[in-house]
């Protein structure tokens, strides 16, 4: 007696900013001497994960042995990872732990076997025909209780998009965002110096010209001095560049310099420098 328990998912796209609505389905079907015997379909929450439609496929294929007084079965599943987590002792999750709880009382020899999908296994695939028919229909038949893992893990997820968007969309920090367009929640250790080349603030002469009304024009009097004439034009600091910058630095954008250990050095130390030139301007 072979049963093959198979999830399916259909993905239908809604006109929403940052979600997708899902419909979820799982199905068995049972085979005996290559004749379809039965089969099961049902739909669950669309909040449930593909690995949780299959490990209720699974529950399920159990459940139907036992009340079908099968003395044994094969349960054959293409879901290497749900399998994988069955055969983990110390995996004791609440789902986890059903089937093994079900598999230990239950009076038919359970046989879990893995198969590889879409391959053209007869069962499998109509198992996963089953599957994907189920997510056509109206009403639930599995209500998923979500996890409050994975509520916010949703919730994280949630977040960071949103935070996405506005940093995509926003006017402000541009200059940043060239450099940084991807926010991340991992903390991060600031430079003093280098969130001046980063943000294109403090001792450069462009910004200082916002506030000040002091001259916009590099000390070396060729440009008006910004990030980009600092980093790569001004004849100033050109024994720094020669010293850390990688030869073809002129070939990089600032992004890469930034991201590059020496010229990461030679960077601090031009800005350090220019500073300290303003403060010994101010106490004279």
């Amino acid at each position: 007696m072979e049963t093959y328990a198979q999830e399916g998912r259909w993905m239908l796209h809604l006109h929403r900013r940052f979600e997708n609505a899902w419909k979820v389905g799982c199905a068995l079907v049972c085979i005996l001497d290559n004749i379809e015997k039965f089969s099961e379909q049902k739909r669950l929450s669309d909040e449930a994960s593909v690995f949780m439609a299959e490990l209720k496929a699974i529950e399920a294929a159990i459940m139907s042995a036992n009340s079908h007084h099968f003395s044994s079965v094969k349960i054959i599943s293409d879901s290497r990872s749900v399998l994988q987590a069955l055969c983990n002792p110390n995996n004791c999750t609440t789902p986890i732990a059903t089937i093994k709880s079900l598999l230990g009382s239950s009076k038919t020899s359970c046989e879990l076997i893995w198969t590889k999908a879409h391959v053209g296994t007869e069962g499998n695939e109509i198992a996963d025909r089953y599957a994907k028919e189920a997510t056509t229909r109206e009403e639930v038949d599995l209500p998923i209780c979500l996890s409050m893992k994975h509520i916010k893990s949703e919730i994280s997820k949630a977040i960071l998009l949103d935070w996405q968007h506005q940093w995509s969309t926003s006017s402000k920090g541009r200059a940043v965002h060239e450099l940084c367009p991807l926010v991340c929640s991992q903390r991060i250790h600031g430079n003093y110096f280098l969130n001046q080349i980063i943000t294109g603030h403090g001792a450069i002469a462009s910004y200082q010209h916002k506030f000040f009304n002091s001259s916009p024009v590099c000390s070396c009097g060729r440009e008006i001095e910004d990030r980009v004439h600092i980093i790569f034009n001004c004849e100033i600091w050109k024994h720094i560049r020669g010293k850390f910058f990688p030869k073809n630095f002129s070939n990089r954008t600032l992004q890469q310099l930034l991201n590059h250990k020496q010229a990461i050095i030679g960077v601090e130390l031009i800005m350090k420098t220019k500073l300290n030139k303003i403060v010994e301007t101010l106490q004279t």
